[in-house]
């Protein structure tokens, strides 16, 4: 009876112990053997109680292979330093899986050599820790991945983080954005520049309202005072239904905005070329009727007053006909004789005409460094690129200055500089012309290249807005690219990029020799539905001895044809007619006439023509306005050509 109590208070603790749910032990330094360890602990790992009592250093030898935090050393350390001590290590469990335990351990007051402690199970605490900073680490790096700038905003609009390419895009560190006010630092602007006030910012204003904001022609501003198009998304963080801050991703979107640019005026350009050509091509009629009439007046006695008035109609026509050439130029409508040539060389032969157009208190410098820079395009085109662009420079310094005409080769795959002009990889010739005069703004500069847009007053000869289109259209029709760098008061740069030609030059086909002095027996059959240009042309053939077939639509010259028991030499014909056009007719006519040569003569472009031109035949064309001698030079040459072909 008198040991019952002593029983019962043992249980008693027992029962206490196990229901703590952790391990409960006590360890003998001295002999490394656990003198006391609670059931939990077989519940908890699956090793038997004996087996922590029996063996010496249990634990060291059930510790995970890859674990850290060993228990024992913790342990020496207290019984040195006499005070709790505090750990945390991982150890297999008798099925073989890992098992975090945490514990505290302490000296017995009585002893001060044994130790006594208690260990819990923390193994799922642990491994969510461990999935939050996995989570965490993919996160970050996600973050620092992203090619778009990322941030967060608390509700006082600072700052709390941002990912790389967020603080290269603003041009500011990490360490000076964070903390700071999104607001102050990049200056949310609309898309005119100007900046949103605080209040009215439409990033803050998805904090205040709790809804998504987003932009995509708006501007913010870098630490350098640039700034750049963004298109932006602002989304607000939620807790518990209030409103805590905001996430912001955002793009520089100045490379889409150049395309956009580009796809809009080369649509608008496309609708005014096909106005202008239609127009270019009424007026070749005109002006071929006139500058033939004037001619062929020269011919007949005329009285002085007569010949000043026919004089003074010719140089006008001449000076409307380079005008009408200018509209076809930009409009793609211009015939033209692709040849792969020496940029280096045209330039060089160009010089001393280009030195002629510039007022002498302008310094004009070349520096030709193309080495070997071929290009294949419309040699002349070129040629009036360089005119119009040297003109150009020179009316945009009215004090003087310095024209500066240069070439390089360069290629895209290694110039990184290159980048923001938007070329295609590989290799290329650049033309570069800079002036020291004016400059532009901004507006002036992305309008620089429309047809009839100009600076210049509206006087006679003070300029028509025709020159930059139309070096714009031959660079485009060349497979170039060219772009405008230009300052207000720092003068302006023209970059011209042709693609670098890696063949020789082409071969050009030797030119028959104008009309011979012999009269001709050749007959030909000339279609031409403007009554004014065939009746020129119909004077002009008749007269050098030609028989002339005449005929005012394609049907008609079908008629002709069938009626005429004759050769017919030479279809001499107008490309755009109604009803049926020049290259159709060509084809009905050369079957039944094998031998017929065909010159094509239009106001359009040789393309005019579809994309097969005459099945089996050479194609020979004439550009209106023409004058009597160049027709009648083409006409021996093509009647030529046919002759050598036949032999």
């Amino acid at each position: 009876m008198g040991d019952k109590p002593a029983v019962t208070e043992d249980r008693r603790f027992r029962d206490l112990v196990e229901g703590l749910g952790a391990i409960v032990w006590e360890f003998d330094p001295a002999s490394r053997h656990f003198t006391y360890v609670g059931g939990v602990a077989e519940k908890t790992l699956g090793y038997p109680v004996r087996r922590w009592l029996e063996e010496p250093d249990f634990l060291s030898t059930i510790l995970h292979p890859d674990g850290e935090g060993w228990a024992p050393d913790v342990w020496a350390q207290t019984l040195n330093d006499g005070d709790n001590e505090r750990f945390e290590f991982s150890v297999l469990s008798a099925g073989g899986d890992l098992v975090w335990l945490r514990g505290i351990v302490r000296v017995d007051s009585e002893t001060a050599t044994t130790l006594r402690g208690g260990m819990v199970d923390v193994t799922e605490r642990k491994l969510g820790e461990e999935s939050l900073g996995l989570l965490t680490r993919e996160s970050e790096l996600i973050l620092k991945a992203a090619g778009e700038g990322i941030f967060g905003l608390d509700q006082q609009g600072r700052a709390t983080f941002i990912n790389p390419a967020g603080a290269r895009m603003l041009g500011w560190s990490t360490d000076e954005v964070l903390g700071a006010r999104h607001h102050d630092l990049a200056h949310h602007s609309r898309p005119d520049g100007t900046p949103y006030p605080i209040e009215q910012c439409p990033i803050f204003l998805s904090m205040q309202e709790g809804t998504l904001h987003s932009g995509a022609e708006e501007v913010f501003w870098r630490k350098d005072g640039t700034c750049f198009p963004v298109s932006y998304t602002s989304t607000p963080i939620e807790e518990d239904g209030v409103v805590s801050g905001t996430v912001v991703t955002f793009q520089d979107v100045t490379e889409r905005t150049v395309l956009e640019d580009q796809l809009r005026q080369s649509q608008k350009m496309d609708a005014v070329g096909q106005l202008a050509g239609g127009i270019a091509h009424d007026l070749n009629n005109l002006l071929t009727a006139i500058l033939g009439n004037c001619e062929l007046m020269f011919d007949d006695e005329l009285t002085d007053t007569v010949r000043t008035a026919a004089k003074e109609i010719e140089l006008t026509a001449d000076m409307a006909a380079a005008l009408v050439d200018q509209l076809l130029e930009f409009s793609r409508r211009r015939v033209r004789e692709t040849q792969v040539f020496d940029l280096d060389e045209v330039v060089g032969a160009i010089q001393p005409m280009l030195r002629r157009v510039i007022r002498e208190d302008i310094q004009f410098v070349t520096r030709l460094g193309a080495d070997d820079g071929r290009v294949k395009a419309d040699r002349g085109q070129i040629e009036q690129v360089l005119l119009n662009l040297t003109i150009n420079a020179s009316d945009a310094m009215p004090d003087g200055g310095t024209v500066v005409i240069e070439t390089t080769r360069v290629d895209t795959r290694t110039a990184g500089r290159l980048r923001k002009h938007l070329l295609a990889p590989g290799e290329y010739v650049l033309l570069k012309v800079t002036d020291t005069g004016i400059g532009m703004d901004g507006a002036i500069s992305r309008r620089i290249f429309e047809p009839f847009f100009t600076t210049k007053e509206r006087e006679p000869g003070k300029g028509t807005g025709l020159g930059l289109a139309t070096v714009y259209s031959i660079v485009s029709q060349s497979n170039g690219r060219i772009y405008v760098e230009s300052e207000l008061g720092r003068g302006t740069t023209f970059y011209v990029y042709f693609v670098r030609e890696k063949s020789g030059g082409d071969e050009e086909e030797s030119k028959a020799s104008p009309a011979d002095a012999e009269a001709p027996e050749e007959t030909i059959l000339l279609v031409e539905d403007d009554h004014m240009v065939r009746s020129v042309a119909l004077r002009i053939l008749r007269k050098r001895g030609y028989e002339v077939l005449e005929a005012a639509s394609g049907g008609e010259a079908v008629a002709l044809s069938d009626g005429h028991s004759k050769p017919i030499d030479l279809l001499l014909t107008d490309v755009v007619m109604p009803e049926m056009s020049g290259s159709v007719l060509a084809e009905k006519l050369i079957g039944d006439r094998p031998d017929m040569a065909v010159l094509f003569m239009s106001g359009y472009a040789e393309e005019a023509l579809g994309p097969g031109g005459v099945a089996g035949k050479s194609i020979h064309f004439l550009a209106k306005p023409f004058r009597p001698a160049d027709l009648a030079a083409k006409v021996r040459e093509v009647l030529d050509h046919r002759a050598r072909a036949r032999s």
